[in-house]
């Protein structure tokens, strides 16, 4: 989601919220009749009459169109992030085109940080995000590797080697490299020790 679509939908939801909360006070303090000279019914006479007018169908027809189409737009502005296939490497020029496969050096980043013994899962893939070219690593680790500090630091060695690796590979080093670590979470039928 873009930082556009995340500004908008904060707004979007303070003010929905905001009119949620105020609607709520005032039906329960007219339900209590806290506020004095307030009528037991609302009339609008006027938004009575709309629905005689001919032209009320056009109004409301092209009011749904409307909010088809904000709506439509909000759907693609929350679209994921899109997946980079290939990229131009430097030193190409107008005769030679050297690419990349993005997708391919996720692989092999993973790939190369499964052989660690406390990794159980690696998952590598090449997206944009917010514009960047970025590849994303997530690594589960196996429960054991937090009461060994010495395997954690061995594995962040290793994984800033591997983004080092992924920005020589690549020759361009406005390509990211994002990694999450994670650490497997217990199964339910484990017994827990302290």
């Amino acid at each position: 989601m873009t930082r556009t679509a995340t500004a908008m939908d904060r707004v979007a939801t303070c003010v929905v919220g905001m009119l949620a909360v105020a609607l709520g006070v005032a039906a329960i303090l007219w339900n209590l009749d806290a506020i004095k000279d307030f009528p037991a019914r609302i009339e609008i006479p006027w938004a009575e009459d709309l629905v005689d007018h001919s032209w009320w169908p056009w109004a409301v027809g092209t009011g749904g169109v409307l909010l088809v189409l904000l709506a439509l737009r909000w759907l693609i502005a929350h679209v994921p992030l899109r997946r980079v296939k290939e990229i131009t490497v430097p030193g190409s020029n107008s005769h030679n085109s050297i690419t990349a496969d993005l997708g391919a050096v996720a692989e092999g980043a993973s790939a190369s940080l499964e052989d660690f013994d406390e990794v159980s899962r690696v998952r590598g893939k090449a997206l944009l995000d917010r514009g960047v070219r970025t590849i994303d690593l997530r690594v589960t680790l196996r429960r054991s590797v937090v009461s060994g500090s010495e395997t954690l630091s061995e594995l962040i060695s290793r994984v800033t080697d591997t983004g080092d690796q992924v920005e020589s590979m690549v020759g361009d080093p406005s390509v990211a490299t994002r990694t999450h670590i994670a650490v497997e979470s217990a199964k339910r039928d484990e017994p827990r020790t302290l």
